[in-house]
Order: structure tokens, then C-alpha cells, then sequence
């Protein structure tokens, strides 16, 4: 913050707030910070997956797709992320009040997990309908969003003042790489799980319906390539929750090598990306 004036600050309030507490309460410096936030989110996220029935498989799948890009760069997304990731619970015990004011409180350390908590919503209110009506309605709701964003943006402007120069920033070096290693196992990942059987309770097919969304999400904002791929990161993160949450058969073994494939592959694109910068 320049001459630590919140007023120059472009970061969210709960993001600012923290910074401040840490330099001028604990007078501990960046580094520290960083590692207490990235070390707190990481703790939430790991609580969260208490109930799966496999959880250290989910957050092995977690370090190795998501660590490099929220805890390790994004570390305010990673405790938002790590907000709603404590919130999911609530909203499977139509606690939707204390899901609410968690989406709220996650907001306040990124902004663009408004849409994330609103799609989540969508896709536990539809969970109960076929899977076809359920990907129809939550994708259809994720693909329209860029013309909602459009129409939104003189309000959206006010939380997050970078909005209008993402709108800018459509460089051909930018745009989305719909073939890429990552979003063709993903891809692969759901529709075997969507053949599989193993969306068998609410809870899964609400994590399935909020994937497939990250990548209806992904397309529809192409145009606009830094939302794109903030907004599908930040949904498709919610795959954790089915990655390896079922029991493997000959029916689940494809879902299984291509959540293990994935795993494989984004964790050697990040090594080799933070290695082939130097």
C-alpha cells in the first residue's frame, strides 16, 4: 500500500486487513505473511475433506493440481478458496445462512468468488434433478455469465477496479488453450464419471454439476482470457471432492487413471514452468 493508505490499495478489504495486522501488529515481514496464509488455507482445506471417505487421497489430488497455482502464487485466492471449500458443508446441511455469510467472508479476499458461491449454489439446488437437466441448467447458467459480466461491469468495476484492463488484455499469448493436456484429462475425468455410476448421492453430483461449470465457464469467457482462466480454476478446484471418492472397480478404473494422469501432468507443467522461468 502506498504510504499505507488503504485508499491506493487495489486488493479486497479481508486481504488488506490482514496485511495491515501482520505489519503493524505482528511487524512480521511479507514472506512470513505469505507462508501464514498459504499454511491456514491449507489446514481449512484439509478439514474440509474430513467427511470424504478417502480424504488423503483428495488432498494429495489437491497439492498436486492446485498448490502450485493457489498457495504457492494466488495466495489470495487460496484463502477465499479455502472459505467456501468451510462452507460447502453448511450448504449440504441447508444451513444456507451460514453458507451465505462464509461466501461473504470469502469475498472479502477475492472477488471473483462471488460467481464461485453462486454457481456452487445453483448446482446443489439442481442436484436432486436428472444429471442431463442438471448440466443443462448449471452450464447454460455458467456460459451465459460473460453477458451478465458485461451488463454488470460499471458495479463489478467497484469491487475489483483491474476488471475493465482484463478486457483489454486479449493478447494472442493470452487465449485460452481449450486442447491442453489439463483441460483434455479433465474433460475425460467427467465423462467417465459421468458414465460411471459413482454420482450416486447429492454431494457428488453437486461437485460434478460445479466441475463441468469451470469448464462451460472457461468457454464462455474466452474473450476475456485472465477471467477465464481465474473463474475455471477456481470452480474446477471444487473436483477434489470427487476425484478418488468412490471405490475402484472395472467401471471406475478410466476415472481413476485420468484423476491420476491429471495429477501427473499439472504437477510436472508447474515444476517444469517454475524451473524452465530460471
Amino acid at each position: 500500500m502506498a504510504d499505507d493508505n488503504f485508499d491506493y490499495t487495489r486488493f479486497e478489504l479481508g486481504f488488506v486487513l490482514l496485511a495491515f495486522f501482520s505489519k503493524f501488529v505482528l511487524h512480521t515481514d511479507y514472506y512470513i505473511f505469505a507462508s501464514m496464509i498459504t499454511s491456514v488455507a491449507l489446514v481449512i482445506k484439509f478439514f474440509s475433506f474430513r467427511f470424504l471417505r478417502y480424504p488423503l487421497f483428495a488432498m494429495i489430488f489437491y497439492v498436486m493440481n492446485w498448490y502450485p497455482l493457489h498457495e504457492y502464487t494466488q495466495i489470495r485466492a487460496a484463502i477465499a478458496i479455502s472459505i467456501l471449500f468451510l462452507s460447502v458443508e453448511y450448504i449440504f446441511q441447508k444451513r444456507l445462512i451460514i453458507f451465505v455469510g462464509l461466501s461473504i467472508l470469502a469475498a472479502f479476499f477475492h472477488s471473483s468468488v462471488i460467481m464461485v458461491s453462486g454457481i456452487l449454489f445453483l448446482a446443489y439446488q439442481v442436484r436432486t434433478r436428472s444429471l442431463l437437466a442438471g448440466f443443462i441448467i448449471v452450464c447454460g447458467t455458467a456460459s451465459v455469465a460473460p453477458f451478465l459480466f458485461v451488463l454488470g461491469l460499471p458495479y463489478l468495476t467497484q469491487l475489483n477496479p483491474l476488471l475493465p484492463a482484463y478486457l483489454e488484455n486479449v493478447g494472442a499469448e493470452n487465449l485460452p488453450n481449450f486442447l491442453s493436456g489439463a483441460n483434455i484429462l479433465t474433460v475425460l475425468f467427467l465423462v467417465f464419471v459421468a458414465f460411471s455410476g459413482t454420482l450416486n448421492n447429492e454431494r457428488r453430483r453437486t461437485f460434478f454439476l460445479i466441475s463441468c461449470a469451470g469448464l462451460a465457464v472457461f468457454v464462455g469467457f474466452s474473450g476475456i482470457p485472465v477471467l477465464a482462466h481465474r473463474l475455471k480454476e477456481a470452480l474446477l478446484v471444487f473436483m477434489t471432492f470427487i476425484a478418488f471418492e468412490y471405490p475402484v472397480n472395472w467401471r471406475t478404473v478410466p476415472q481413476t487413471l485420468a484423476a491420476t494422469a491429471l495429477s501427473a501432468w499439472v504437477l510436472y507443467s508447474s515444476v517444469n514452468d517454475l524451473f524452465g522461468a530460471h
